[in-house]
């Protein structure tokens, strides 16, 4: 791997990174029933996929990451 591959292939990490904080943050937003200990990574990905299936009469507030 070359340098420069290297280094995008940390900003992608580092992007995903900063994705997954904030996807577990919003998942303990509404499921305050639910400890992300006791949470497995399928229901994390299945919760999250149900997310992108919601309503647009349901609106969600969310952040963008950049």
């Amino acid at each position: 791997m070359t340098k420069t591959e290297a280094k995008t292939h940390r900003e992608r990490h580092e992007f995903l990174h900063r994705a997954l904080d904030e996807l577990v943050a919003d998942f303990i937003l509404h499921n305050a029933n639910k400890s992300p200990s006791d949470t497995t990574i399928m229901e994390l990905i299945t919760w999250s996929y149900k997310q992108t299936r919601e309503s647009e009469d349901e609106p969600h507030a969310r952040k963008e990451i950049k």
